[in-house]
């Protein structure tokens, strides 16, 4: 297994892609996107006795914790939604003002996501430009990724997933004071963006073997996911209640955290017992990560890979497997490896195609509250 070092792709063929032209790519398969959601809805509320999550539509699950804090704010939201950061349900409140927070907080997720996507193209054709057709391999996949309805629902990930992207547009593209703005916002966006410091620490170690000095942006570059993280502990502390209620809240619904060995074999013991329906549906998915990653190693550049594995790693090392599928498309890199492996026509319909149908299950099973998004 040989990881790929190198700095980032430069050589491109054919005419300029400009970004209306990206923009218009993009569409179809976003559209498509949403139809396949709203088939989920119409078989769920077909088949579907409880209707509270069904009746909650687009803002189902986390999405109404997002409502409700865009409603009231941290100073009278329950403990439970301390644990959810202040960028999505401020940002939906903006909107929020003309068409209400909970249509603002869907036009901020949808239009993230076709941001998410178009920038994502970009990044892949100026990295990988010698890769025929990568980009466009790239966006189905992302958005039929299995849980790529979270990219249509009140959820985060399609803001965090377009942060980013920009992060690394702008850290592989030598502009750190930029990136490490990117940063804050993604640290603010999900804690998941203080992950985004580990291909931060890698960039600047191969900066450092090249030129022998350090950027102080490269180090701003580094820090920005902790400070963006950390000023939710302000936004709380602002709206009286105590600074450190969401860590505790995190903590108490996902559990501790543990040996992902010891994790993964247990889940193969989940598969054969009374949790095959539960934590046990998640070591197919477990697996399949791995995989891609060992792909990834083959095929993308080190900080790439670095990041693709922390998120999947912090994953999989979960007490609690929930939403497993959902934390690990943040590593967006695993997507790219698995563009590289459909570079063929009927590989890449098989699994587009595969990969949509798990989505409208999943997001079947969401509604029905079967399964936690």
């Amino acid at each position: 297994m040989t990881v790929n070092p190198a700095p980032m792709a430069t050589t491109t063929t054919g005419p300029r892609i400009t970004l209306a032209q990206d923009a218009l790519a993009v569409l179809p398969v976003w559209v498509v996107a949403r139809l396949l959601v709203g088939t989920a809805w119409l078989v769920a509320a077909a088949v579907g006795d409880d209707r509270t999550r069904i009746d909650q539509g687009l803002l189902a699950w986390d999405g109404d914790w997002y409502r409700k804090i865009a409603d009231v704010g941290y100073a009278n939201v329950e403990p439970d939604g301390l644990r959810f950061l202040a960028l999505f349900p401020f940002l939906g409140q903006i909107p929020g003002v003309v068409v209400g927070n909970r249509f603002g907080l869907l036009l901020v997720a949808n239009a993230a996501a076709f941001a998410a996507m178009v920038a994502l193209r970009r990044l892949v054709r100026r990295d990988f430009g010698t890769e025929t057709a990568l980009d466009q391999r790239v966006t189905w996949l992302m958005a039929l990724f299995p849980t790529g309805f979270v990219f249509v629902w009140a959820y985060t990930e399609a803001l965090f997933v377009l942060l980013a992207v920009l992060f690394f547009w702008d850290l592989r593209g030598e502009r750190p004071a930029r990136s490490a703005a990117a940063g804050v916002l993604a640290g603010a966006c999900r804690p998941f963006g203080v992950l985004l410091a580990v291909p931060a620490a890698v960039e600047a170690w191969q900066h450092w073997r090249t030129h022998r000095k350090l950027p102080v942006a490269m180090v701003g570059a580094m820090v920005s996911p902790v400070v963006g993280l950390g000023l939710h502990s302000l936004v709380l502390s602002v709206a009286g209640r105590d600074w450190d209620a969401a860590w505790n809240q995190q903590s108490g619904s996902r559990g501790a955290l543990v040996d992902p060995i010891t994790r993964l074999l247990q889940g193969i013991g989940d598969l054969a017992g009374d949790e095959r329906f539960g934590d046990g549906l998640h070591l197919p998915f477990a697996v399949a990560f791995i995989a891609l990653l060992v792909a990834a190693a083959r095929r993308l550049p080190l900080s790439y890979l670095a990041y693709a594995a922390t998120v999947v790693l912090v994953a999989i090392s979960a007490e609690n497997l929930n939403s497993l599928e959902r934390y690990a498309l943040s590593g967006f890199p695993i997507v790219i490896a698995l563009a590289f492996l459909t570079r063929q026509r009927n590989r890449l319909v098989l699994v587009a195609a595969g990969s949509g149908a798990l989505m409208v299950a999943l997001t079947v099973l969401a509604w029905l509250g079967e399964y936690v998004p």
